[in-house]
Protein backbone atom coordinates (compact mmCIF):
# COMPACT_ATOMS: atom_id res chain seq x y z
CA UNK A 1 0.00 0.00 0.00
CA UNK A 2 2.80 2.41 0.89
CA UNK A 3 4.60 1.78 -2.39
CA UNK A 4 1.33 2.42 -4.21
CA UNK A 5 1.05 5.69 -2.28
CA UNK A 6 4.46 6.75 -3.51
CA UNK A 7 3.62 5.72 -7.07
CA UNK A 8 0.37 7.69 -6.85
CA UNK A 9 2.34 10.80 -5.93
CA UNK A 10 3.89 10.63 -9.39
CA UNK A 11 0.69 9.80 -11.24
CA UNK A 12 -1.82 12.32 -9.92
CA UNK A 13 -2.43 14.11 -13.21
CA UNK A 14 -2.38 10.92 -15.27
CA UNK A 15 -4.79 9.17 -12.90
CA UNK A 16 -7.13 12.18 -12.94
CA UNK A 17 -7.30 12.09 -16.74
CA UNK A 18 -7.93 8.32 -16.69
CA UNK A 19 -10.53 8.76 -13.88
CA UNK A 20 -8.60 6.42 -11.56
CA UNK A 21 -8.56 6.60 -7.78
CA UNK A 22 -5.34 8.11 -6.45
CA UNK A 23 -4.24 8.10 -2.80
CA UNK A 24 -2.10 11.22 -3.12
CA UNK A 25 -4.83 13.22 -4.84
CA UNK A 26 -7.29 12.24 -2.09
CA UNK A 27 -4.82 13.25 0.61
CA UNK A 28 -4.16 16.68 -0.93
CA UNK A 29 -7.88 17.27 -1.51
CA UNK A 30 -8.62 16.63 2.14
CA UNK A 31 -5.65 18.47 3.67
CA UNK A 32 -5.79 21.51 1.38
CA UNK A 33 -9.59 21.54 0.97
CA UNK A 34 -9.36 21.69 -2.81
CA UNK A 35 -11.14 19.90 -5.64
CA UNK A 36 -9.81 16.83 -7.43
CA UNK A 37 -8.60 18.63 -10.56
CA UNK A 38 -6.67 21.22 -8.54
CA UNK A 39 -5.10 18.47 -6.43
CA UNK A 40 -4.16 16.43 -9.50
CA UNK A 41 -2.32 19.41 -10.98
CA UNK A 42 -0.33 20.45 -7.91
CA UNK A 43 3.42 20.90 -8.09
CA UNK A 44 4.29 18.41 -5.35
CA UNK A 45 7.68 20.02 -4.75
CA UNK A 46 5.99 23.34 -4.01
CA UNK A 47 3.10 22.04 -1.91
CA UNK A 48 3.20 22.59 1.83
CA UNK A 49 1.75 19.22 2.85
CA UNK A 50 3.88 17.06 0.58
CA UNK A 51 6.27 16.40 3.48
CA UNK A 52 3.36 15.24 5.63
CA UNK A 53 2.16 12.87 2.90
CA UNK A 54 5.68 11.57 2.43
CA UNK A 55 6.13 10.98 6.17
CA UNK A 56 2.91 8.97 6.30
CA UNK A 57 3.83 6.86 3.28
CA UNK A 58 7.35 6.24 4.55
CA UNK A 59 6.01 5.36 7.99
CA UNK A 60 3.74 2.76 6.42
CA UNK A 61 6.70 1.44 4.44
CA UNK A 62 8.86 1.02 7.54
CA UNK A 63 6.02 -0.72 9.39
CA UNK A 64 5.58 -3.05 6.43
CA UNK A 65 9.28 -3.89 6.25
CA UNK A 66 9.28 -4.62 9.98
CA UNK A 67 6.28 -6.95 9.62
CA UNK A 68 7.92 -8.77 6.72
CA UNK A 69 11.12 -9.20 8.71
CA UNK A 70 9.17 -10.53 11.71
CA UNK A 71 7.56 -13.28 9.63
CA UNK A 72 10.90 -14.34 8.22
CA UNK A 73 10.98 -12.51 4.90
CA UNK A 74 14.60 -11.63 4.05
CA UNK A 75 14.27 -7.85 4.38
CA UNK A 76 15.03 -5.33 7.10
CA UNK A 77 14.85 -1.55 7.51
CA UNK A 78 18.26 -0.98 5.89
CA UNK A 79 17.41 -3.06 2.82
CA UNK A 80 13.93 -1.51 2.73
CA UNK A 81 15.39 1.98 2.73
CA UNK A 82 17.70 1.01 -0.12
CA UNK A 83 14.72 -0.31 -2.07
CA UNK A 84 12.75 2.87 -1.42
CA UNK A 85 15.68 5.06 -2.44
CA UNK A 86 15.83 3.30 -5.80
CA UNK A 87 12.08 3.60 -6.22
CA UNK A 88 12.34 7.35 -5.59
CA UNK A 89 15.18 7.54 -8.11
CA UNK A 90 13.36 5.52 -10.79
CA UNK A 91 10.29 7.75 -10.41
CA UNK A 92 12.39 10.93 -10.61
CA UNK A 93 11.75 11.91 -6.98
CA UNK A 94 15.30 12.44 -5.74
CA UNK A 95 14.31 15.88 -4.42
CA UNK A 96 11.58 14.31 -2.31
CA UNK A 97 13.99 11.69 -0.99
CA UNK A 98 16.25 14.51 0.17
CA UNK A 99 13.29 16.19 1.89
CA UNK A 100 12.40 12.93 3.61
CA UNK A 101 15.96 12.24 4.77
CA UNK A 102 16.34 15.82 6.05
CA UNK A 103 13.07 15.55 7.98
CA UNK A 104 14.10 12.17 9.40
CA UNK A 105 17.39 13.66 10.63
CA UNK A 106 15.57 16.61 12.20
CA UNK A 107 13.24 14.25 14.05
CA UNK A 108 16.19 12.21 15.34
CA UNK A 109 17.93 15.37 16.51
CA UNK A 110 14.80 16.73 18.18
CA UNK A 111 14.18 13.40 19.91
CA UNK A 112 17.75 13.43 21.16
CA UNK A 113 17.24 16.86 22.68
CA UNK A 114 14.10 15.75 24.51
CA UNK A 115 15.49 12.39 25.55
CA UNK A 116 18.76 13.65 26.99
CA UNK A 117 18.03 17.20 28.12
CA UNK A 118 14.66 16.82 29.80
Amino acid sequence: MSLQGLDDLCDMGEDFCAQKINLATSFFMERLEIDEETAANLDILETSVTEEYLQKIMGYSMESFNMLEEIGYPINKKLGMKLLFHLFKIRGLENLWNIYKEEEENEKNNFGIYAFYD
